[in-house]
């Protein structure tokens, strides 16, 4: 029986924990600048470049932490808002302030007393008077005085009430055992409520009052007021505890009145004129004759007021239920037109006004609010519409120095679109007119001519720009959205900014649509960021671009498939999302086998034949050559390069192997990288990697006619020649294209790797025209990796 007991009220002591809301708040860091002309460097010590110098009290978010070669420390910061091509810089501990934002928590759409109790336990704590004032019978003005208590005076803190006036008051006791109430600015210290507190009462109502519930005129007051109306739905405007009881604070007929929490008393949801808000930070961008000062305010902003002022020059921005969380620095400021920023914070920590107070009287002032921030644009009343920085896929193509707005329309040099796509323009004197080229299309402008001719292949065609090109200052100027049709991107037009987004054409899949098996081909016009991660049982691959077609609109992949995608919002880049519902039994692969193009591999790894075999597999070509220009090896009429090819090949080999249980090495896993290894560094990493074979995946070509096919293997040492042997048989048995044999050749990959048997294998010849269009094929790719896996199985299991 005592057991029982035991049991029982172990198990209601679990359910009371869980019924207690314990928020946790979510906090960020920022480096504040202490003097004018700190450094940002490239990496963390001075031995690193520096990226810029930032004034004194300049804000920028850390985002992670590193040390120098002697051990002092450097934080990494997001210098987005610094308008450079870098994102990331670091900047020395010593020469900044670091600041904690806490954001208000997410709470519990109703709460009740054990709740409240929980998010905020004050202490009794010993101060003085600082003036001489009047305790009083409640938190309030209005209530009757108990005593004058003198400047000195020694009391102690047993409560605290936060009132509709935004004012905090203190319930004090005095030696002579009184108790009252006076304004918490006359004590010498006390606490500051907290505001996960505030958060779930302020601005929310009583969704539940307890039958024998009572009003009182103050908190803790024995004297009981019966309820004379129905309260339940009331907007709460004050709260008040001791650490052990919460009052609410309710308006009846504009007369404030106190309500204990107690019971099955619940709090609930907002009500009009909102919930608390939360303010923590404020930011000043400028650009030309205009200014924009951010305020990241989360939460609900009814009641948003702007109001100007006079003598001196200014602006006030009001919320009525704004919190401060911590301490707020202003960064960019001053500027032409606003000389500072200032909040205006009670001792509750409620900001009654942000003034910003101008250098000029001529100006406008527009207000806005988003869901994350409440922003004032301030310009010269004279100026026209500013023009704006772009940014290309999150880096910044060029400064608003460097764009002009002309006709309503945003213009940029084409030749800056360009260098970040590595694509020169081309200038025709005779014509008059530039040119370009850029995937399988080329394009030719010319300024004053609102028409873009297009061509593709054999194919010719024009189009209408938004404005006819303009030449400024020598450069070639073009409409945003002219770069946009060229480099397939899409444009997000904001206040200061414009945002240009890489966009996905296509999303296809082939495979087993019941199980983790196949390929993934996602591609776009232009390099994308990609990102990998494993969380819980999913591999989660993000593609920072645009979809064209809507996620919601495209069809199913596959059962184990879940493709999301996200729009641009803010500074958030646009993002595809797959999510494979892979375990760790199944071989993930992401390769990069041309420009824009991707390629997800999935098989399931087995204990198969090539357990504890290591093979290197290398996709030839694709790298800088010793001439600088980069190697993209034969290309064929149809205008496929053999790099690319190649990469796909050894990708879909690397996931056959790896099925079989074999580790596998790829000597470049991308096809336009300036970094990928050249022909030596391959043969090293090679010689270093204690692989078990070596094969090297190549394309013929030939001036000899177009009539010239087949495949051929070549080898150096004896030691490969039986591996040759096997591949060159199984890749004429699988294709049916001619026999063109073995061979021993002093190729350099063939010859200048002794550390295992290597080959080097031609497929088919690029330029024969029909085995061109075979290679194309992402099917006949396939069956010559599964021709040269088969031959490595057989190599080692025969």
């Amino acid at each position: 029986m005592r057991r029982r007991w035991l049991i029982l009220a172990l198990v209601c002591a679990i359910i009371s924990s869980q019924a207690i809301v314990r928020p946790v708040s979510a906090s960020s860091r920022e480096a504040i600048a202490l003097e004018d002309g700190t450094s940002i460097r490239r990496g963390a010590g001075t031995a690193f470049a520096r990226i810029a110098q930032v004034k004194a009290k300049t804000s920028l978010a850390i985002v992670g932490e590193a040390k120098d070669s002697a051990g002092r420390l450097w934080f990494k910061v997001d210098i987005t808002v610094l308008g450079l091509a870098a994102t990331i810089g670091y900047v020395a501990s010593w020469v900044v302030d670091v600041r904690t934002i806490t954001e208000l928590p997410v709470l519990p759409e109703s709460v009740k007393v054990a709740d409240l109790v929980s998010l905020w336990k004050p202490v009794s704590r010993a101060c003085a008077m600082v003036d001489s004032t009047s305790m009083r019978t409640g938190p309030s003005v209005s209530f009757d005085r108990v005593s004058m208590l003198p400047s000195g005076t020694k009391v102690a803190i047993i409560g605290y009430a936060l009132t509709d006036a935004k004012e905090l008051w203190c319930r004090i006791s005095v030696p002579a055992e009184e108790t009252g109430w006076v304004r918490a600015t006359l004590l010498s210290s006390y606490e500051r409520p907290a505001d996960t507190l505030v958060a779930a009462t302020i601005g929310k109502n009583l969704k539940v009052v307890a039958s024998n519930a009572a009003l009182s005129a103050a908190p803790f007051d024995g004297a009981r007021i019966e309820l004379g109306a129905d309260v339940q739905g009331r907007s709460v405007v004050g709260v008040s505890t001791d650490g052990k009881r919460v009052f609410v604070q309710l308006l009846l007929d504009s007369s404030p009145v106190w309500l204990e929490v107690a019971g099955d008393t619940m709090i609930g949801g907002p009500v009009a004129g909102g919930s608390v808000c939360s303010l923590t930070n404020i930011e000043v961008v400028s650009t030309g004759n205009w200014s924009e000062v951010t305020l990241s305010v989360t939460g609900e902003k009814s009641g948003l007021q702007m109001v100007r002022g006079h003598v001196p020059e200014r602006i006030e921005i009001s919320l009525p239920r704004l919190l401060q969380a911590g301490s707020i620095t202003v960064s960019g400021v001053p500027t032409t037109l606003v000389a500072s920023v200032n909040t205006l914070v009670t001792e509750a920590g409620f900001v009654s006004r942000i003034v910003i107070y101008l250098e000029d009287s001529g100006v406008s002032a527009t207000l806005s609010a988003g869901t994350t921030a409440v922003r004032v644009r301030i310009g010269l009343q004279v100026s026209p519409v500013p023009s704006k920085s772009v940014f290309l896929n999150g880096d910044i193509l060029c400064t608003s120095d460097q764009t002009a707005f002309l006709e309503d329309v945003t213009f940029i040099p084409l030749a800056l679109a360009g260098a970040a796509y590595g694509t020169p323009l081309s200038w025709d004197a005779s014509e008059q007119q530039t040119s370009l080229v850029f995937g399988e299309h080329s394009y030719v402008l010319k300024e004053g001519d609102f028409t873009l001719k297009v061509a593709e292949g054999s194919s010719r065609w024009t189009e209408d720009m938004a404005a006819a090109p303009r030449l400024i200052n020598g450069l070639l100027f073009v409409p945003v959205s002219t770069v946009c049709r060229v480099f397939g991107l899409r444009a997000v037009d904001g206040l200061l900014r414009i945002h240009l987004d890489p966009l996905i054409a296509s999303v296809h899949f082939s495979g087993d649509r019941a199980r983790p098996s196949g390929s993934i081909a996602v591609s776009s016009t232009t390099d994308l960021h990609v990102a990998q991660v494993k969380r819980d049982g999913f591999t989660v691959i993000r593609f920072q671009g645009d979809l064209v077609t809507p996620a919601s609109a495209s069809p199913v992949l596959a059962d184990w498939i879940a493709m999301s995608a996200y729009p641009r919002v803010g500074g958030s880049p646009p993002m595809l999302e797959l999510r494979l519902a892979t375990t760790d039994s199944y071989v993930v692969d992401v390769q990069t086998p041309g420009r824009g193009t991707y390629v997800i591999s999935t098989s399931a790894i087995h204990n198969g034949r090539l357990q504890g075999k290591k093979v290197v597999v290398d996709p030839g070509h694709g790298n800088v050559s010793s001439s600088g220009t980069f190697d993209y090896g034969a290309r064929g009429a149809a205008g496929i390069d053999e790099s690319a090819v190649n990469l796909a090949i050894a990708v879909k080999l690397k996931a056959k192997l790896e099925a079989e249980g074999a580790t596998t090495l790829l000597t470049r896993t991308g096809d336009s990288s300036s970094a990928n290894r050249d022909v030596a560094a391959r043969a090293q990493l090679a010689n270093s990697s204690a692989g078990d074979v070596f094969i090297s995946i190549h394309q013929g070509v030939t001036d000899a006619g177009s009539v010239m096919g087949g495949g051929q293997t070549y080898y150096w040492f004896t030691t490969s020649s039986s591996l040759a042997a096997l591949i060159q048989e199984k890749m004429v048995a699988a294709l049916g294209r001619e026999d063109r044999g073995t061979q021993k050749a002093d190729i350099y990959l063939a010859s200048h790797i002794d550390t295992m048997p290597s080959i080097l294998v031609e497929c088919l010849f690029l330029s024969n025209p029909e085995e061109e269009q075979l290679l194309k094929q992402d099917g006949f790719q396939d069956q010559i990796a599964r021709a040269i896996a088969d031959a490595i199985i057989e190599y080692f299991v025969r």
